[in-house]
């Protein structure tokens, strides 16, 4: 076998000459060793060569040896060849097909592709982007307004609790008057704690909303120790948590503060949320759930972990946030998946950065 030269002819489209070798080496048909012959002669747009293979047997949805390329993904900026391999009941719900489609085929191949079943919520490559956030990164708006997701059926509460289970409403007292949200409580086991539970205290309704700076809507919750007295009568230390989560919120109304894996300080320089408690700055620990939830309108919904952080930590993650994530999952402070590990939301909780460290 000789792979290679069918590679080679088949790229600088030496039609007779692939014949007479595969005419006399039939075993170089599916000889292939990444990408299939197909899937090459597509890359190349040679609809002669295409139409040579599929006459010997060859399928477009035939897959390579890397269980990855795709012979439409490959051919998208070539339209006469995608009509054809449409026609020839190629895939194209392959991941691959609209984020390949999203770089380089034209608007009228992007519909036809969508009318084919192209999923453009569908994430591929490295980092992994759906054909929606590919467009948007290549700056193809006319792109991204075809593949926005959209999901008429979205219901926020019900989302909600399919996330953290069954919800109740915080006291209304917690929430100012004119938020743009309410507050509900869940209680949900506390990760590897047996038998204990913690509290969950999230926003309802802050999605509805543009937030500064951010490319996808969010929610935002704390986590607590089961119990919690989430109460305005008690006032003082039971109420601090809920207190530092709005003053969050109410930072994220005029900038940029609920990004992934960044932070904010209780002002400039940053102060003590109290003067009793130790923490001066928010962390926020990724998302909750897979990524590529969309309402209705095509917004992608998130939903956040917030994190108080130490003086030591806040001065840490804005140097360099990679030691400050591996001290979070060696104290136990994440878990899988990025999601809080037990209820960390406590006056007692120490810094996982040392003053060496934070000095360094």
């Amino acid at each position: 076998m000789n792979p290679a030269l069918v590679a080679g002819l088949i790229t600088v489209g030496k039609l007779d000459a692939l014949k007479k070798h595969l005419d006399r080496y039939p075993e170089d048909l599916r000889a292939w060793t990444r990408e299939s012959w197909m899937t090459l002669a597509a890359q190349v747009g040679n609809m002669e060569i295409l139409k040579e293979l599929a006459v010997r047997g060859l399928h477009p949805n035939e897959p390579a040896a890397d269980g990855r390329s795709s012979t439409l993904a490959a051919a998208v900026e070539y339209p006469e060849v995608v009509d054809w391999l449409l026609e020839l009941s190629a895939d194209a719900t392959v991941p691959r097909v609209m984020v390949s489609a999203a770089s380089r085929a034209s608007p009228d191949t992007v519909r036809k592709l969508l009318a084919a079943g192209g999923d453009a919520t569908v994430r591929s490559g490295n980092p992994p982007r759906n054909g929606y956030e590919q467009a948007l990164m290549m700056g193809r708006t006319d792109v991204a307004a075809m593949m926005k997701p959209r999901n008429p059926n979205f219901d926020l509460p019900a989302w909600l609790r399919e996330q953290l289970g069954e919800l109740r409403p915080a006291p209304t007292d917690l929430v100012p008057p004119g938020a743009p949200f309410s507050l509900m409580l869940a209680d949900l086991p506390d990760g590897d704690a047996v038998g204990s539970e913690c509290t969950i205290c999230t926003t309802l309704g802050l999605s509805l909303r543009e937030l500064p700076g951010l490319k996808y809507r969010a929610e935002a919750f704390v986590r607590l120790p089961g119990g919690w007295p989430v109460t305005t009568e008690l006032g003082g230390d039971p109420k601090w948590p809920v207190d530092w989560l709005l003053s969050v919120l109410r930072a994220a109304t005029t900038g940029p503060v609920l990004k992934m894996w960044d932070t904010v300080g209780n002002g400039e320089p940053p102060q003590r949320l109290s003067p009793d408690l130790p923490y001066v700055g928010t962390l926020n620990v990724a998302e909750y759930q897979p990524r590529g939830i969309y309402d209705a309108d095509g917004n992608e919904i998130r939903l956040l972990s917030l994190l108080p952080l130490h003086p030591a930590e806040l001065k840490q993650a804005r140097k360099d946030m990679k030691p400050l994530i591996e001290a979070l999952g060696q104290g136990g402070l994440l878990g899988a998946q990025g999601r809080l590990g037990g209820p960390v939301i406590t006056r007692e909780r120490p810094s996982v950065i040392g003053k060496k460290l934070a000095k360094r």
